[in-house]
């Protein structure tokens, strides 16, 4: 049967009100019921009545409608005028530190695909061959666990899509979208202290008290219960409460990853060849930023189809859009753009309205070429630097004649790496 959330009493003695696809199993029931008494008969009817009302109520419950994201009229316009530039790292921090991610048999970091430093810890995510693991590291780079599996489930090795920490707390919550499960640890102990249900087949995911938000992008088509919603709000029991379809997007084409930034009670959400960053906050979505500048596609743009595609049209010289990650912060808001042939970091001042594009630090601290940064929160950028790119810089600077003098730091780091070793984080610690 598909009762599609509506109630249907069934009457079994008399056979009234019955959908005729149901009928030959009533008419059997009605037969096996009359060889009871009435009274027995009429409890059944009751009973059964009961039951299907307590089912369709549930069924209903499941079903939950897609929400429209709001677009108020007065979205906050972030120009993007300015033809980018460099950056000194002076006139950002006031400190630098490079810290080696300990290397060992236990400990080989992939693919990075997210960094968070948080209670003085390095939590990285990594991926080999597509299976995440997730690395923890003190703020020395000293390698403290790393977790690849949920230690009551019997997969030894379970997928890891992302992670979110709680704020003010040690609490770390992993999502691992295969197993449909979102784990939380203790992130000072290394102790798992409860699991939830979750959903399968998303990217990314944040916690807020106890909603759990989950994200996925919309180059992949899915033949889940979710179907084309690409933001889901679930409680901590893994019922779905709320979700919002893919609107509004690139009016191009529907594609886009998923990049999130938890403040406080509210996430930024902005999204890959999008020229508006969304904001969700008491469970509603709305848009929130506006880049002046929007999207420059190729014309063919409008017909793409499959991914390898849609990825050759982004690298083309002409196109602009925003891309890679967000960061919101107290004072500012952070997002990659790429323009011309530069992918560059946006810094929005949210009192001043103001920004600067910067496509490149300038490091007149230390010398070491560091690259934009892939972490940033009230105090800090981290930025992550290979071993590979260390040694490059070594060749390149060892025939200027103050090499010796001007680039010591670089040279401290070179001859402590080998091209095998984790990479260095540099932690660069933000001016008030």
């Amino acid at each position: 049967m598909n009762f599609r959330g509506i109630c249907v009493f069934y009457d079994f003695i008399h056979l009234t009100q019955i959908p005729h696809t149901d009928v030959c199993f009533s008419m059997l029931i009605s037969k096996i019921l009359n060889k009871f008494p009435m009274k027995t008969r009429n409890l059944f009817s009751i009973t059964f009545s009961l039951f299907i009302l307590g089912v369709s109520a549930l069924v209903g419950c499941h079903h939950v409608p897609g929400l429209a994201i709001e677009i108020p009229s007065n979205l906050t316009v972030i120009h993007l005028d300015s033809a980018g530039g460099s950056r000194n790292v002076s006139s950002l921090c006031d400190s630098i530190s490079y810290i080696q991610l300990q290397t060992s048999s236990d400990c080989l970091l992939g693919t990075i695909k997210k960094v968070s430093f948080v209670n003085n810890k390095f939590v990285v995510l990594s991926s080999v061959a597509e299976l995440g693991t997730l690395y923890v590291f003190d703020n020395k780079g000293k390698f403290l666990y790393k977790i690849n599996h949920i230690e009551s489930a019997s997969d030894l090795n379970a997928s890891i899509a992302d992670f979110d920490i709680m704020e003010g707390s040690d609490r770390l919550y992993v999502y691992f979208d295969d197993n449909k499960t979102v784990a939380v640890y203790s992130l000072n102990q290394q102790q798992l202290l409860s699991t939830y249900v979750a959903p399968a087949y998303f990217t990314d995911f944040c916690i807020i008290a106890d909603t759990l938000l989950f994200f996925r992008d919309g180059l992949s088509e899915f033949k889940d219960e979710h179907d084309n919603f690409r933001v889901c709000q679930f409680d901590l029991k893994g019922n779905v409460k709320r979700k919002w379809i893919d609107n509004p997007l690139n009016r191009i084409v529907n594609g886009g990853e998923m990049y999130t930034s938890k403040n406080g009670d509210s996430i930024l959400i902005g999204r890959l060849a999008n020229d508006t960053i969304f904001s969700y906050k008491n469970s509603r979505i709305s848009a929130l930023y506006k880049i002046s500048s929007g999207i420059k596609f190729n014309e063919r743009f409008s017909q793409v189809k499959q991914r390898g595609e849609f990825v050759n049209l982004l690298t083309d010289p002409q196109s602009a859009y925003l891309t890679r990650n967000v960061f919101d912060t107290k004072k500012n808001v952070y997002f990659f753009y790429k323009k011309d042939l530069n992918v560059g970091l946006l810094m929005y001042n949210k009192a001043a309205h103001s920004n600067y594009f910067m496509e490149s630090i300038n490091n007149d601290i230390s010398n070491i070429v560091i690259p934009l940064p892939t972490y940033i929160n009230d105090d800090y950028f981290v930025s992550v630097i290979r071993p590979d790119l260390i040694k490059q810089q070594c060749r390149i600077f060892s025939s200027q004649p103050d090499f010796q003098s001007k680039y010591r730091d670089l040279i401290h780091l070179n001859d402590q790496l080998s091209y095998d070793d984790n990479p260095v984080v540099c932690l660069m610690h933000l001016r008030n």
